[in-house]
Parts: structure tokens; C-alpha cells; sequence
């Protein structure tokens, strides 16, 4: 597919949107119950947040970000301090029902309007929403990782995740790596999370392509699990290049200049 990270990408309804976020919440909230007690708010991989820490992030963030959306309230207290888990489900399940009863307060028209969560992020209501979706399922990835337990990269939620993450391409190749004028570039990821990206830079801007070019700057051949981590902070670029896991064909230098810089969220 390509493409598929332009802003023409499908719009997902409010009723979908809610049930991808409940099922991925249910699924980290099985997570948590069977993380173990002592390990909760100490157990970190590579010096990474804990699992504990990462679901406090959720909690804190969800039903607030979503009270503000609706009511115009927006709560800035958030305590992620270490607690025993019990507590920790207890908050988790109390925030179930909120985001239900909160949704339903949300007119449709709600959805194409501007707001700024927390005083911070800005956006329309139908891009912070699906945010929490993002985010959700790469801490969820993050808790995989940890426990040992792949998966979750199928579905809506790893589909909407993908979305944002593959919408970065541009801004990586025109901005970050500094791709000159007539560069080409075709990201080819395989299976997890298939897709096929094609950018072009042109005028000083690097945008998403209609159709791949037979013979690009770079193609960068990963698959899309990989593609993920990397964007998204998580592994070394350079380690996955030599290892062969991230493989690059054409102009070595910018395409590893590309790679090099996936990563938008740090």
C-alpha cells in the first residue's frame, strides 16, 4: 500500500475508535494482573520506565484527556507515583466505565474541533483520541517486549498506530535527514504490519508519493515491527543496520543517514 500515512487516510468512527481503545485497555489491564507484585514498579529493561510507571501514564492520561475533551476541564494533577498493584487495577477499573459515560457526552461535531490537552498538545478532538491509541499500544509493546510475550500486531490498534508512525516518513527524510532535491525514497516493510512507503523530495519538501519508483535514491527494506521500535525510540539503529535486520539499497550514505533518524518522539 502506498501512502497509506497521507492525510486521506480512512477515518475511523467514534463507536470503532471507542471499542479498538476498550479492547486494547482490557488487554494491558491482563497485563498488569499478572505482572508480579514486587517487579511492578522496579523491573525496568535497559533503563526504560517500568510496566508500573508506564501504566500509571495511562490511567493519569486517559479518562482525564478525555473528561477535558468533553467537559473543557482539564486536571493537571497526576500522580504516577509507585503504589501496590491491587491499586493500581483498582484506578484501572474505575476508569472503564468513565470513558464509557464520558464518550457518550461527546457530540459528533465535537470530533472536527481544536483543542489543547492538558494546556499542552494541541490538535483537532478526532487526532488527540486516536493519540491515546498510539500510545497505548507501544507502551503495550514495550510490556511485550519485557515479559517475553510478542503479539498485538494485528488489528485496529496496531493499524491506527502504524498510521502515525509511517506519517512521520516525510518529516524524517526531508527534515531530520536532510534528503537534497530529487531524492527518492522507497520504504518497503515486510510482514508484521506490511506496507509500502514512497517519498519524494521536491521544492524543499518531502511528501508522500501516488506510485513507487522503479529505481529510488534509497529503498530501505525492514519489517514493520522493526520500522516501529526504531521510530519510535526503541533499539539502536546502527545495531539493526548490522545486524541486518534494517537493510538499505542505493545512496548507503543518506540511507543510513535515514535510518538513523526514524525515531520522532525523543
Amino acid at each position: 500500500m502506498v501512502g497509506m500515512s497521507t492525510a486521506s487516510a480512512s477515518f475511523i468512527s467514534p463507536d470503532a475508535l471507542l471499542s479498538h481503545w476498550q479492547g486494547h485497555r482490557r488487554l494491558t489491564r491482563r497485563v498488569i494482573a499478572a505482572f508480579p507484585d514486587d517487579k511492578l514498579f522496579t523491573f525496568s529493561v535497559g533503563g526504560m520506565r517500568t510496566f508500573g510507571e508506564l501504566s500509571m501514564e495511562l490511567i493519569t492520561m486517559a479518562a482525564p484527556m478525555l473528561r477535558g475533551l468533553t467537559t473543557g476541564q482539564w486536571d493537571n494533577v497526576r500522580d504516577r507515583s509507585p503504589r501496590p498493584k491491587q491499586e493500581v487495577l483498582r484506578l484501572w477499573d474505575e476508569a472503564t466505565p468513565q470513558i464509557d459515560a464520558l464518550w457518550k457526552q461527546m457530540p459528533a461535531e465535537r470530533f472536527r474541533e481544536t483543542a489543547s490537552a492538558f494546556g499542552q498538545y494541541p490538535g483537532t478532538v478526532h487526532d488527540l483520541l486516536p493519540f491515546r491509541v498510539f500510545d497505548s499500544w507501544v507502551h503495550e509493546q514495550d510490556m511485550r517486549g519485557a515479559l517475553g510475550l510478542p503479539g498485538g500486531l494485528g488489528g485496529g490498534a496496531a493499524e491506527e498506530a502504524m498510521r502515525r508512525i509511517t506519517g512521520t516518513a516525510g518529516y524524517v527524510v526531508g527534515k531530520k535527514a536532510g534528503a537534497p532535491a530529487g531524492t527518492t525514497v522507497v520504504i518497503e516493510l515486510e510482514a508484521p504490519l506490511a506496507q509500502t512507503i514512497a517519498i519524494g523530495v521536491d521544492g524543499g519538501r518531502a511528501r508522500v508519493l501516488d506510485a513507487v519508483p522503479d529505481a529510488p535514491t534509497v529503498r530501505i527494506t525492514t519489517d514493520g515491527e522493526t520500522y516501529a521500535r526504531l521510530a519510535c525510540g526503541r533499539g539502536d539503529p546502527a545495531a539493526a543496520r548490522a545486524a541486518g535486520s534494517v537493510r538499505v539499497e542505493g545512496d548507503e550514505a543518506l540511507g543510513a543517514r535515514i535510518v538513523d533518524e526514524l525515531n520522532f518522539l525523543f
